[in-house]
């Protein structure tokens, strides 16, 4: 970015970056998908296994564990229901996971009570809940601190044996057992999640540790940058001021004096003209090498797409993001402006992704369809909600500069982003017309 966006973006650049408080540690969300998943085709292959076979009581406990993770997987799966739901989205999924396998032994169990059970042969053994208690144990305790643990093992004991008392009442099979599995299953869940719950925390510390510095090495990155621009624009100024302003200041001088030379000595005069003309000249050439040194250097060097290559690579590697880079060996057709508007709107998601997003993955695609070049920056990072309408965009991260900069060449660019859901930005180039 440039000018007033850059000063704006100063003081979130001296952040360190911290994880939020509604954000899923990194691969839990996979693990827990993966396993449901597991538990789901385990339950689902005893079931069928059961399909021949007459039995006098059904096996109502697998039944109903089938059906709510029937229900829980769709719910894991919907990545629309998780921007809808926000904060609530994980920690309703652990509920259920946790409180339903507790419900649904204690109705099993009075199920079986229906069918003339009694006693302990009613019973559905409440050592199975270790199995399916345990997925949305780990998963607490990593996401989660003690507080969080200790209410869901504490709770899903008293639950559990407060079921079995009223079965007990109603002529059921002994509490005694159940509350035993309970004060058991407490006592392990309880040193195992505290083991989880330290590990997690010493990985955020380092986490944490491990973004602070790569900031930090932005920042730094970002610093040299600037002090290698500044140095280059010194130099040119220096270059301008010692032949270029040298050079307009020897015409006007000798222009004030051709004018007194014309009437009084013609033949000196010619003289002076050319020697005016190439004064002139060879400031034009000046100016013109000026120019060319402020132009993006790397597209002359190694052409368009290299360019990018090494743009986002060299972005990658100040963020520590996974960069995804996808181009043709090269392009044809687009005119040197369009390669320099191209790489400058690269150039600034790229920053803009460095310095906002907070991305773990970047794609990169550069493509060419006939006449048409395309280029193509999506990030998994924080996103934001596009301006609309009459707003301003300048607030949003250089997304002004990158619009004037596609006009200039008669490009589309397209913005779609969502707060937590990423960005995506692409210009779209014809490369058939002459100008904007």
């Amino acid at each position: 970015m440039r000018g007033g966006t850059r000063r704006r973006a100063t003081g979130h650049r001296d952040r360190p970056m911290t994880t939020r408080p509604d954000a899923i540690e990194p691969g839990l969300l996979p693990v827990f998908r993966y396993f449901l998943v597991a538990l789901w085709v385990l339950v689902s292959l005893t079931l069928c296994g059961t399909l021949g076979k007459t039995a006098v009581v059904p096996d109502y406990f697998s039944i109903m564990i089938w059906a709510h993770s029937t229900v829980l997987l769709p719910y894991m799966f919907w990545n629309q229901l998780r921007m809808l739901l926000g904060r609530a989205y994980l920690p309703l999924a652990l509920g259920v996971a946790g409180v339903a396998p507790v419900l649904e032994l204690a109705l099993a169990t009075a199920l079986r009570m229906r069918h003339g059970l009694t006693g302990n042969a009613a019973l559905v053994d409440p050592a199975s809940l270790i199995l399916w208690l345990a997925l949305p144990l780990l998963l607490i305790s990593a996401q989660y601190g003690m507080r969080v643990l200790f209410a869901f093992t504490a709770g899903t004991s008293i639950l559990s044996t407060i079921l079995a008392l009223a079965l007990a009442a109603s002529g059921g099979p002994s509490a005694t057992a159940a509350a035993q599995q309970a004060l058991g299953r407490f006592v392990v869940f309880s040193v195992v999640g505290v083991v989880i719950v330290s590990l997690s925390k010493a990985q955020r510390r380092q986490r944490a540790e491990q973004e602070r510095k790569t900031a930090q090495m932005a920042q730094f990155a970002m610093t040299l940058e600037q002090l290698a621009v500044s140095r280059e624009r010194n130099r040119i100024a220096r270059d301008v001021h010692d032949t270029l302003a040298h050079t307009l200041s020897a015409l006007s001088v000798q222009l004030g004096a051709l004018g007194v030379l014309w009437e009084k000595d013609p033949t000196a005069a010619q003289v002076t003209l050319r020697q005016l003309h190439d004064m002139t000249r060879g400031g034009l050439d000046e100016a013109r090498r000026a120019l060319h040194e402020l132009r993006a250097g790397p597209i002359e060097d190694l052409g368009l797409v290299l360019a990018l290559r090494r743009l986002a690579e060299r972005a990658a590697d100040r963020a520590g993001f996974q960069l995804a880079f996808v181009a043709p060996p090269y392009v044809t057709g687009p005119r040197p402006e369009i390669e320099q508007q191209v790489y400058r709107v690269a150039e600034e998601a790229l920053n803009n992704i460095v310095r906002h997003a907070g991305a773990r993955k970047v794609d990169l695609a550069l493509a060419q369809h006939g006449a048409t070049l395309r280029l193509t920056i999506a990030d998994d990072g924080m996103g934001f909600e596009p301006p609309s309408g009459d707003q301003r965009p300048d607030g949003h991260y250089g997304l002004a500069g990158m619009r004037e900069r596609a006009l200039l060449i008669g490009a589309a660019l397209e913005v779609q982003s969502h707060p937590r859901a990423g960005t995506t930005i692409r210009l779209i180039c014809d490369l058939a017309r002459e100008g904007p």
